[in-house]
């Protein structure tokens, strides 16, 4: 009885305090409500956009201009942010324009500033352009259009051009069918053709076919580099090894090999690196072709040191390719002159041609991309070796072994002339391959920010990787025959924000191996 008499006052109390809860909490509720029915309806007056400078200075072709722009969000009351995205309108083919916000929240009455960056190639015509802009409103299609002004100043008699003197796409040149398809002993046919070079590398042309089937089967096992393994890739075999058309003998018919000329390369900015005894590097940059004839994301890049022992020499490789510069253009002449200039580094001497490097890059064969270096030894073999300035990828989780590199030789990767060795401090350093998952390297205790930004653009992932220089991988991207390959906004000229520092840089590669060629050729002040 005395049980059922404490149940029965339990219950009672426990009405008393819900019903007690419920008063208290209903003038809260009642509260909350009339503060939000205070406000104003939503009243949408659209977005503005200001841009500074409204008029800039004139700028040399391959210089990236900085605009600073203001999104005034003018919607009132009680209207949801927008969430909006920089579009720029359809440029001239020969201006390259990049800029934020990206999916960025804006609300009623608040303010946007962002970054766009705009850089013109020599195709431009000297003058004023008018460069539209827009940033929309994703959610509803409003849009707030804008206008940059870009000035372009006359080129000076002796200035250099990009297209035709360093980064060298045009169609006309590397779909050249007599140069780039080896269909005869012709000295002038396929030599920039991917079977032609790999002849002129073996110890033998007969020798071409057995030493680049070996090339290709370096993916087919594990690789230990440097003490670091390097897994197989085995799709490399029915990608190219199964699809390669052979010749009647069963051996790789090097006359049709699947891949196709990206790029020809001036990289003479690299001669106060590490080639000693060299005024830099010339390059040919090919694109891995499936069994249909598409391109795929894998690039082959051969690297042919340009031999100088003086400063005449430098200067002579110098005035070579500007050369090219002043040459009608497109047509047979310019590509003869160009012709006549790789083959003082690819044709075969009295040793060998003057190949430094091979590299790769792909992310044909595993969906994580993937960078190895390659060097021809004396026997005709191409064997795999570490991969330059970048160390392992296990380093690159906030690693003190790195911190401690930064630290030990800022002075020279301030220069940009450091070297990587493969063993720092007895451990083991250099990478046996550069798997890039689009980071930027850092470590706790480096001192100085400006030496991590130039040691991590330096190493393969940082300088192919999104967060430090907003790039998706590739520099020069595969193409379909007829088109010019597409190039990085790292090479064309973008601003991007330091991903550790948040200091805003410009990086734009062509401009910077443009004016490094200027002071070779024209002197002065340039």
């Amino acid at each position: 009885m005395k049980r059922r008499n404490l149940r029965s006052i339990f219950r009672f109390l426990y009405g008393v305090l819900c019903a007690l809860g419920f008063v208290i909490l209903l003038p809260a509720s009642k509260s909350i409500a009339n503060e939000t029915s205070s406000l104003p309806p939503c009243t949408r007056n659209g977005l503005t956009l200001t841009t500074t400078p409204a008029a800039p200075q004139p700028v040399t072709a391959h210089t990236t201009v900085i605009y600073d722009v203001a999104l005034i969000n003018h919607d009132a009351g009680a209207c949801a942010s927008r969430t909006v995205i920089f579009q720029p309108d359809p440029a001239p083919p020969a201006f390259t324009m990049f800029g934020d916000p990206t999916n960025t929240a804006i609300g009623p009455g608040e303010t946007v500033r962002f970054t766009v960056s705009v850089t013109a190639t020599s195709e431009s015509d000297a003058g004023t352009h008018s460069l539209p802009f827009r940033v929309a409103d994703i959610s509803s299609g409003d849009a707030a259009p804008g206008l940059i002004k870009y000035t372009l100043a006359s080129p000076n008699a002796c200035a250099v051009r990009p297209d035709r003197e360093l980064m060298i796409l045009d169609p006309s040149v590397v779909d050249d069918p007599l140069r780039t398809i080896a269909v005869s002993a012709d000295a002038r046919s396929g030599a920039w053709s991917f079977g032609r070079l790999m002849e002129r590398i073996a110890p033998t042309p007969a020798a071409a076919p057995a030493m680049v089937e070996r090339f290709f089967q370096i993916w087919l096992s594990d690789q230990n580099i440097n003490s670091f393994m390097v897994p197989a890739r085995p799709g490399i075999r029915s990608l190219v090894l199964e699809t390669w058309p052979r010749t009647a003998e069963g051996e790789l018919d090097l006359g049709r090999a699947p891949l196709r000329l990206l790029a020809i390369v001036n990289r003479m900015d690299l001669r106060t690196m590490q080639n000693k005894g060299a005024a830099g590097e010339g390059r040919f940059v090919f694109g891995v072709l499936d069994r249909y004839g598409n391109a795929v994301p894998f690039t082959i890049i051969f690297e042919y040191r340009l031999p100088a022992v003086t400063q005449a020499d430098v200067l002579a490789w110098a005035r070579a390719w500007h050369a090219l510069g002043e040459l009608p253009f497109p047509g047979e002449h310019y590509n003869a002159a160009l012709q006549a200039l790789t083959d003082r580094f690819t044709a075969r001497g009295r040793n060998t041609p003057m190949l430094n490097t091979i590299r790769s890059n792909e992310a044909a064969l595993n969906t994580i991309w993937e960078l190895r270096e390659f060097r021809p030894t004396a026997d005709g073999s191409i064997r795999q070796v570490p991969v330059e300035s970048t160390p392992d990828t296990g380093y690159i989780a906030d690693s003190p072994v790195i911190a401690d590199y930064v630290n030990t030789n800022t002075v020279a990767i301030m220069r940009d002339a450091h070297v990587v060795p493969q063993k720092f401090k007895e451990a083991a350093l250099l990478g046996g391959a550069a798997l890039n998952n689009l980071v930027a390297w850092s470590a706790p205790g480096i001192l100085d920010a400006e030496a991590r930004h130039h040691f991590s653009v330096n190493t393969c992932n940082g300088c192919h990787g999104s967060r430090e220089t907003h790039t998706e991988f590739l520099h020069i991207s595969p193409r379909n025959a007829g088109a010019a390959a597409a190039l990085s906004a790292f090479l064309r000229g973008i601003a991007v924000h330091d991903p550790v520092s948040g200091k805003l840089r410009i990086l734009n590669e062509l401009g910077r191996r443009k004016l490094e060629l200027e002071r070779l050729v024209c002197g002065g002040s340039h």
